[in-house]
């Protein structure tokens, strides 16, 4: 009767350790139901910009934002911010320039100007098991900025706008947003922007993904 129970302990332990090593495996894998194409936004065959070159991305694993997914589901962030150069939206007011260590330097622009000219810093690095972003600026040049990063979208692929293709990249605190006036101050997201004309590919990107703690 005695091993008979012995015999039972031990197979729940290995199938306890099974269990585990199963949602472990699971959680490895990229969330690809997050990820879309857009077939119908192919590469643009009138090349207006003579800066987009010759041939179109159509493999899914070599498209910028299927990368930066899995890049994004194993925590790796830093792959893909670090040593990196990005712009605000307007292409024109705010340039991040970010080092090795997630540091980086904001340079402004305006209307009429390159962003040029040194205006803050900023860095997105690791705090108390969560991924972080924070930048300000000097003289009030752009609203202090300072919230943990639990969400992420993507989107790249051409762009009648910027009339080039684009990789943008959004950072968020939350994926909703509240009636509540309070709540939609609690809200706070920083969008990236640069160009990819050197890399034109099929629209592909993936909407406030959950961001898991970062990797040791």
């Amino acid at each position: 009767m005695h091993s008979i129970k012995k015999y039972y302990i031990i197979f729940f332990i290995l199938l306890f350790f099974i269990i585990r090593c199963k949602e472990r495996e699971k959680a490895k894998e990229p969330e690809s139901d997050s990820f879309y194409l857009e077939l119908e936004k192919g590469c643009t065959k009138d090349r207006s910009n003579k800066q987009i070159l010759d041939g179109c991305i159509e493999k899914k694993a070599s498209m910028e934002c299927f990368k930066y997914l899995e890049f994004l589901n194993n925590s790796n962030l830093e792959k893909i911010f670090n040593n990196s150069d990005w712009y605000s939206e307007d292409m024109q007011s705010f340039r991040y320039k970010i080092d090795n260590f997630g540091n980086f330097k904001i340079f402004q622009g305006g209307p009429d100007s390159e962003p040029i000219y040194p205006s803050g810093v900023g860095r997105i690095h690791k705090r108390n098991e969560r991924w972080k972003y924070e930048h300000s600026c000097n003289k009030n040049f752009c609203e202090k900025l300072e919230f943990e990063i639990n969400y992420m979208s993507c989107y790249a692929g051409y762009s009648q706008g910027y009339d080039a293709y684009i990789l943008s990249l959004t950072l968020e605190n939350s994926d909703w947003y509240e009636d509540d006036e309070n709540f939609r101050k609690q809200h706070k997201e920083v969008t990236f922007i640069k160009l990819i004309n050197h890399l034109p590919q099929i629209t592909n990107g993936f909407i406030s993904t959950k961001v898991p703690p970062p990797s040791n």
